[in-house]
């Protein structure tokens, strides 16, 4: 009963933004010149929330994001239609 309990908590704490974790893929010019600013807004508003950037070269990221390994990542180059995301464009650059 306390095992469900505690599960029950978590999953709500994920739910309320009062606990969990995400993961981040970016590279270096997307990372300084643009998510920056976010991540640092993001922290402040949830400081509960663990946020764990992987900085790495579109092509990696895409990786990343296709094994599991990144929640979302964000990138400055055009990807061709092999990858079946869904992508937002949040900036011209």
């Amino acid at each position: 009963y306390e095992t469900i309990l505690t599960g029950e908590k978590k999953l709500s704490g994920m739910l309320n933004l009062d606990a969990g974790e995400i993961c981040v893929g970016a590279s270096d010019m997307t990372l300084q010149f643009y998510l920056l600013p976010y991540l640092e807004a993001f922290h402040d508003a949830f400081p509960q929330i663990k946020v764990t950037v992987t900085n790495a070269p579109t092509p990696e990221t895409l990786k990343h994001l296709q094994d599991g390994k990144i929640d979302f990542g964000i990138i400055s180059t055009p990807v061709n239609n092999k990858y079946d995301f869904k992508m937002t464009p949040v900036r011209k650059i």
